[in-house]
């Protein structure tokens, strides 16, 4: 083993260790805004890209009120998604749920941590040359 590979064991471990202080629904929650953040930028980079930079000469008005809606509409998801995550604390704080709860967040910790890694290595495939 290398020392990334050591890394991406250390980063899940911590991942892990962190979904079970956190609990199932806050790291659930952590992880799927992760995700929708990732699709959310995958969408809108090409359109990024081809319109921002190829009209951005021709008409501003019509870049701004794209890239603000964008930024409201992710504003308004996020929060949405945090009201239904902290309506779920309530129910977490039962003795038989936050032994549940400590648990599937240590599973849903492995999980980010896995994704987190996938994604490094996605971004940075030097780092596995030779592999």
């Amino acid at each position: 083993m290398d020392i990334w590979h050591i890394g991406g064991l250390l980063l899940i471990a911590i991942c892990a260790i962190r979904g079970c202080k956190k609990g199932f629904v806050n790291t659930l929650g952590e992880m799927l805004a992760a995700v929708f953040s990732i699709a959310f930028v995958y969408l809108l980079h090409t359109w990024a890209f081809d319109a921002l930079f190829l009209t951005l000469l021709k008409d501003h008005t019509v870049v701004i009120v794209r890239v603000l809606l964008c930024v409201i509409l992710y504003v308004v998801l996020y929060f949405v998604l945090k009201a239904i995550i902290l309506s779920l604390r309530i129910f977490t704080g039962l003795p038989i749920v936050r032994g549940l709860n400590k648990l599937l967040g240590f599973a849903v910790g492995i999980v980010y941590g896995i994704v987190l890694v996938g994604i490094i290595f996605a971004f940075f495939p030097f780092l596995l040359k030779g592999y």
